[in-house]
């Protein structure tokens, strides 16, 4: 016997009394759905689509539908999406919410909402005179190894003497001088060395260095780690630039004091703009060197793999290897001063050619 308000209720009248409540709950489902669906039409009544948004603001729009991630560029600015989210991320680093970009049959389409935000950010008086000044503010050399860590090794003769040739030595060395020119360049800017004699920083405390920089609204940071290679094939020998792979991910934000569900598409937004960046400066590096070195010494491209240093450091960030001390004639090259300044200037010329990209990527 079951009961209500304490009167016992039959098996039937119970039925009755749970079939009412059933057809109220499907009648209060099909309100919100009505409701749901109208404010969708309501938000989208006025949407643009991409063409019709990017001829309204006159702002550049780059697409990639493989991962349906937009950017729009215009006199220095940005705003970045991904489609089917509702977040914006402004310059690299503010964030604005907005109702969701949706993408079908291979079309972006913007709430009246989206459009006036989007407008009003590229279009505006105040918009255009307070433009994000993109600039690079630090740039971190980080001479590979040091201290009891003497990295690859390999010895010459020296009047019938064999004399070590230690990769600590040679990227000190190089990166020395590297921030030598570097800071004649760039006077505004810090350049930052992980090392400057024979120690060991562990891998955490130059990362930890570098990511502690504290920068401003529109500043960048570039990460440089600077080896030399070594293989048991004797014959290996040639350059090649390192970044991180592009499906490795990283949390970019603090995770402390973060739990809204769009955080990972904010860390995602963030974390792509690196990607982009570690490409761009290892193909400058990469270019210039082949220029600076010439044909003799081979160009072994950029390539990917998710060393520590690239990893952990949350910017644009790559890792050079300026060629094999385990091969002969690599070695005597390395050990030649001409030589490493070639090497120098190959670097410096491609992070010159980097930061160019970067303060004026939006013009």
């Amino acid at each position: 016997m079951l009961f209500i308000s304490g009167m016992p209720l039959s098996g039937e009248a119970f039925r009755a009394v749970y079939g009412i409540l059933i057809r109220t709950m499907r009648f209060i489902k099909l309100l919100i759905t009505i409701n749901i669906c109208l404010l969708s039409s309501s938000l989208y009544a006025e949407s643009m689509n991409h063409e019709e948004l990017v001829a309204k603001t006159g702002a550049r729009l780059l697409w990639d539908p493989a991962i349906k991630k937009g950017i729009f560029l215009k006199d220095k600015q940005s705003i970045a999406f991904m489609a089917d989210e509702s977040i914006l991320l402004l310059n690299g680093r503010d964030v604005y919410y907005t109702a969701a970009i949706v993408y079908e049959k291979g079309v972006l389409k913007f709430s009246a909402d989206t459009v006036d935000f989007i407008s009003s950010f590229f279009l505006s008086e105040n918009s255009r005179s307070t433009a994000s000044q993109f600039r690079v503010a630090a740039i971190i050399l980080d001479a590979g190894h040091g201290g009891r860590d003497s990295g690859a090794t390999s010895s010459f003769p020296v009047d019938g003497i064999k004399v070590p040739l230690y990769e600590k030595n040679l990227v000190l060395d190089l990166t020395l001088a590297l921030e030598e020119e570097l800071s004649e360049k760039y006077t505004q800017k810090e350049i930052i060395l992980t090392r400057t004699n024979d120690t060991y920083p562990t891998l955490e405390e130059r990362v930890d260095l570098a990511n502690s920089f504290n920068l401003q609204k529109g500043e960048g940071i570039i990460y440089i780690s600077i080896h030399a290679n070594a293989s048991l094939n004797q014959k290996a020998q040639g350059f090649e630039i390192w970044y991180l792979p592009e499906d490795y991910r990283r949390q970019i934000l603090n995770e402390e004091g973060h739990e809204n569900r769009l955080d990972p598409v904010l860390n995602t937004l963030m974390e792509e703009e690196f990607t982009l960046e570690s490409q761009k400066l290892a193909g400058y590096i990469s270019e210039n060197l082949k220029e600076s070195l010439g044909e003799t010494t081979p160009n072994r491209g950029i390539k990917e793999e998710s060393w520590f240093v690239v990893r952990n450091a949350m910017m644009a960030s790559v890792l050079i290897e300026t060629g094999f001390i385990t091969n002969n004639e690599e070695t005597a090259k390395l050990r030649d001063p001409e030589y490493l300044m070639r090497l120098k200037n190959g670097i410096y010329n491609g992070i010159v050619d980097f930061v160019d990209f970067f303060e004026n990527r939006y013009n």
